[in-house]
């Protein structure tokens, strides 16, 4: 099965991505690395055979249509997170969390794709 990650760099994406590979799927990986990291883990498994990595801002209309092609399941991770961010800089993590969940959803809502959702702790207890 071939599997679409966002926040891939990220931890859960990344031992998400491992776990996957691992059982054979063919993943494609995307994040902008803005908390994530290139480090030696995530470098070892991009360059792994049926994995593909795209650095991608998610908000910009057309990313999914050029990174999704094939894929049967997204797991939908990424997200600007921690509450620090949110008081900070809360237009931008708005901006990001939103645009990215709605370019995801209009590109699977005609494609017979599976989604997981998982929000940040900036939807909980008023934050």
């Amino acid at each position: 099965m071939r599997i679409l990650i966002t926040g891939a760099a990220g931890f859960i994406g990344y031992h998400l991505a491992v776990s996957l590979n691992q059982s054979g799927h063919g993943l494609v990986l995307v994040d902008n690395l803005q908390r994530g990291r290139m480090d030696s883990e995530f470098k070892e498994l991009i360059n792994r055979p049926n994995v593909t990595y795209h650095e991608a801002d998610l908000t910009e209309s057309g990313v999914y249509e050029s990174v999704g092609d094939g894929v049967e399941q997204v797991y939908h991770l990424a997200a600007i997170n921690g509450t620090e961010n949110f008081y900070n800089i809360p237009d931008q993590v708005l901006r990001v969390n939103v645009l990215s969940t709605l370019n995801l959803l209009e590109w699977a809502r005609d494609r017979a794709v599976k989604i997981l959702f998982s929000s940040t702790s900036e939807t909980y207890a008023g934050t």
